[in-house]
């Protein structure tokens, strides 16, 4: 690349790079914590007894969304078994399967290990 770029100096306007792949991972620290989902869910005006009916809703949400995008993209939406299986290994032989240079590869979804909290009724109040 570099010697390209010297070669055509003079009518190279710019050039642009990037990543191959880019992986996130996190936390949402504002609420991992009970105070803060709680501030959260009173934001969005919901009440504690609704949560798991907003938190589904969430769920499948983003679950059609992720449908969505693989089956534009004519790809495999598939469910790993285990948060343990090494999704890069998985994918690098679906991708040689398939022979995928560039582009999405699949859509991968499993449960991952979390920690959680659990909301109890208070019968008193």
């Amino acid at each position: 690349m570099e010697a390209f770029l010297e070669r055509h100096d003079g009518r190279v306007l710019g050039t642009l790079s990037g990543f191959d792949r880019v992986l996130f991972r996190g936390t949402l620290r504002s609420i991992s914590y009970v105070d803060g989902a709680r501030k959260f869910l009173s934001a969005k005006s919901i009440l504690l007894k609704d949560f798991m009916a907003f938190a589904e809703s969430c769920t499948q949400e983003l679950v059609a969304h992720a449908k969505k995008v693989a089956r534009d993209a004519r790809r495999p939406y598939i469910y790993l078994k285990s948060s343990s299986i090494r999704k890069e290994d998985r994918a690098r032989e679906i991708a040689e399967h398939d022979d995928i240079k560039k582009g999405l590869v699949c859509v991968r979804y499993c449960v991952e290990p979390c920690m959680g909290f659990d909301i109890h009724r208070n019968r008193r109040g």
